[in-house]
């Protein structure tokens, strides 16, 4: 008699994965593994890459945005001192 699909267990799966694992060569074992941790180190890389990347455009926004303040700041003291001096005389 056939379980129906709410009666299967959800995790059947896991449970087949691990079965084919057990017949599989220990040979395959090891290259799968190896190929799994090259893939990591590369992925890890790649991660440690964007990590940087964007860590250094907002060392550079912060960089931009300290030097537009200062620009206004000296932009409207300048244009302080004008009006400031042209009421003067």
């Amino acid at each position: 008699m056939n379980n129906s699909a709410s009666m299967k267990s959800p995790f059947a799966h896991f449970e087949e994965e691990a079965i084919v694992e057990a017949r599989r060569p220990a040979t395959t074992k090891e290259r799968r593994s190896a190929k799994t941790s090259d893939g990591d180190n590369e992925v890890d890389a790649k991660a440690d890459d964007f990590i940087n990347k964007f860590k250094q455009q907002l060392k550079l926004q912060r960089v931009d945005s300290i030097l537009s303040t200062l620009f206004n700041i000296a932009y409207d003291l300048s244009a302080a001192s004008c009006v400031f001096f042209s009421i003067k005389e």
